[in-house]
């Protein structure tokens, strides 16, 4: 049973698809910070599902409530993960990169020129991946939830208590 899953996911591993990207995602500076990026955006789309779901099954939780704060993370996701991919893949944009890269470092271009190539890559996966998830998520997202779950919990309120 272990040697058939093994060979499966060796099969995997080796196929063409994979091996593919693999290669792209070594050569390319850009699609390596994309590929991080779609990554890290799934795995808050499943956290948020995982939220949703304990929130529901939390029996400690009024009923009203439960559906507050499971909109109110619903809300908080999705604008997370717009938010992430808009910030990340702008930031990831290879002339965007050239732009930042060459005003932070452009110093080096003439001094170390190995220095300043080599680089290039992970800067490029770093910022994106930084700019997504430390600006997006921690900053613009909570500021903006915030505002979102007080108007939903304004309408709640007219709504079911008139």
């Amino acid at each position: 049973m272990i040697i058939n899953a093994s060979q499966k996911l060796i099969n995997i591993v080796n196929s063409p698809i994979v091996k593919n990207h693999l290669d792209r995602a070594l050569t390319s500076d850009v699609y390596a910070a994309r590929t991080l990026l779609v990554a890290n955006v799934a795995k808050d789309a499943v956290e948020t599902g995982f939220n949703i779901y304990q929130t529901l099954k939390n029996d400690n939780i009024s009923k009203s409530q439960k559906k507050f704060i499971a909109t109110y993370d619903a809300a908080e996701g999705a604008l997370t993960w717009v938010t992430q991919l808009a910030t990340g893949l702008t930031i990831a944009n290879s002339k965007v990169q050239t732009k930042i890269y060459n005003k932070l470092f452009g110093s080096f271009k003439n001094t170390a020129p190995d220095l300043f190539t080599k680089g290039k890559a992970g800067f490029a996966i770093a910022t994106s991946l930084i700019a997504s998830t430390v600006i997006a998520k921690r900053i613009i997202v909570p500021f903006f939830a915030s505002l979102f779950a007080s108007h939903i919990k304004n309408k709640l309120e007219d709504k079911y208590c008139d």
